[in-house]
Parts: structure tokens; C-alpha cells; sequence
């Protein structure tokens, strides 16, 4: 019992210092279960001025968006995520609070569940219950956790209409709102 109060008391002090640095709790993807489908890719060296990869995945209530699509009209907020993940899950609430204000100037947020340990219908239920009212995605291959090189989630990309990363982190920066502005006003 001893050992256990310790280590709780260990996870709540990481939890404050977290709290107190700023930092952002980021969540390990492990190796995902073999899957013959799932085509293996090389992980890209993604960085701040790179092109962001294409994609096409399916939306949770149905239809498909293509990034090079959303980005002919718009630049995007890419959010690679799990429901499983406390960080990813605090988020969300901001997420919909950017979405509310800056939609109608034009950024589109793009929130795509890995498959990793969630299921579609646990995605699905999680987007209803919070009201998410920007495009939720199922990353059912893999396709932007291999392309993107996404190992922990919440990880964020924000990408101009011209395709190139603006940033990319793990959690939302603290200065995300400048970045987007800036962003909007080049666009």
C-alpha cells in the first residue's frame, strides 16, 4: 500500500510541476498492431517549412476530406489525437473555442483519431459528446500518423494554403492564437 501512495504522490507532483512549468503532457504511441492493410511508410523528417503530405481520410459522420483540398480555401490546423489521451482530451475545449472564433476568417481545424488503442465508434461518441463542431477524421490506416511522423499525441501541425508546416507541436502552444492570425492575414 505504501508503494502505491508513493507512487501516486510522484504522479500528482509531475502533474503540478507540469502544471506549474507550462509544459505539455504528450502521450506515446506505441509500435501499432500488426495490420497486413496498413502499408508500411518511411517516416518523414517533418519540420516547420516542409510540405505538409496529402491525405484523404473519412469523416466520422460520413463523407471524406482531402487536406489539398481544404487547403485550396483554407489554412489548417491539423490535430492528431486519441481519446484516451488526458492531454489530448483537455484540448478539445480549446479546439472548439478557436474554431468558433476564427472559422468564419478562415482556418479550418482538421481533428483526425488515430486508430491506435480506439476504435471509430468510441471516436464518434467522444466528438457528440463534447458538441466538436469542426471536422473530425479516423485515421484508420495510419496514413497521417506514418506520413506526418506522429509518435506522441496530441501532436499539432499548422499549415498555410500554400501546403507548407507553419508549426508543429506536442500540445497547442502558448502563442497559437498569434500564429494563427498571422497566418490568416498572409493567406
Amino acid at each position: 500500500m505504501a508503494a502505491y501512495r508513493s507512487w501516486i504522490q510522484l504522479f500528482l507532483a509531475g502533474l503540478l510541476v507540469v502544471g506549474l512549468t507550462g509544459a505539455t503532457l504528450a502521450w506515446r504511441l506505441e509500435a501499432p498492431v500488426e495490420d497486413p492493410d496498413v502499408v508500411e511508410e518511411e517516416v518523414p523528417e517533418l519540420s516547420v517549412g516542409a510540405e505538409a503530405p496529402d491525405f484523404d481520410l473519412p469523416g466520422i459522420s460520413g463523407g471524406r476530406v482531402v487536406l489539398e483540398d481544404v487547403l485550396a480555401e483554407r489554412p489548417v490546423l491539423l490535430v492528431v489525437w486519441a481519446v484516451w489521451c488526458p492531454p489530448c482530451v483537455a484540448e478539445f475545449q480549446e479546439l472548439q473555442r478557436l474554431h468558433e472564433e476564427y472559422a468564419s476568417s478562415g482556418l479550418q481545424i482538421l481533428a483526425v483519431g488515430v486508430r491506435y488503442n480506439q476504435s471509430l465508434e468510441e471516436v464518434r461518441l467522444f466528438a457528440r459528446d463534447q458538441g466538436v463542431e469542426f471536422p473530425v477524421l479516423y485515421d484508420e490506416r495510419e496514413k497521417v500518423v506514418q506520413r506526418y511522423g506522429v509518435t506522441y499525441v496530441p501532436t499539432n501541425f499548422l499549415i498555410g494554403r500554400d501546403g507548407v508546416i507553419e508549426h508543429s507541436s506536442y500540445g497547442l502552444p502558448a502563442d497559437l492564437e498569434e500564429r494563427v492570425q498571422a497566418l490568416l492575414d498572409n493567406a
